[in-house]
């Protein structure tokens, strides 16, 4: 389930073309352990509880290449309303361009995206605007 969903993301129009998620709305997350990202950080102001993860371990062939964690996020605490896709609010240029210049300038935030960027094999670039985005998304939900 992508609340904060990935602009490419098959999730973001399914999302759109389904409607409004009601408040008390229970849903599941699963992290990728080669792309994690903490429920907690992503959902936890807009849920009343995350449930400790259920690890689900992929296989190629008999060796385990990455693990699934599957968390339990209950209680959406207020409806977020997708209404028609056109009626959708994306964040701002400039309200992305801050979070860019704010991601940037910390240090450690850099240093994360590097890590993420050589684990995808993709740029920095192409992964700061994806960042600043999604950061602006979630400030919208809160």
């Amino acid at each position: 389930m992508h609340l904060v969903p990935e602009p490419d993301s098959q999730y973001y129009w399914i999302n759109k073309e389904r409607g409004s998620l009601a408040k008390g709305t229970n849903a599941y997350y699963i992290a990728l352990s080669d792309d994690y990202q903490y429920p907690g950080d992503l959902f936890g102001k807009i849920f009343d509880s995350i449930l400790p993860p259920d690890t689900i371990p992929v296989y190629r062939r008999t060796e385990i290449i990455r693990k699934a964690f599957v968390y339990r996020l209950i209680g959406l605490k207020k409806e977020i309303t997708f209404n028609r896709i056109t009626d959708f609010i994306e964040p701002s240029v400039e309200k992305i361009r801050s979070y860019e210049i704010q991601i940037m300038t910390n240090p450690d935030w850099m240093l994360q995206l590097r890590e993420k960027a050589k684990k995808q094999g993709r740029t920095v670039d192409d992964l700061l605007w994806q960042e600043a985005k999604w950061t602006a998304e979630r400030e919208m939900f809160e």
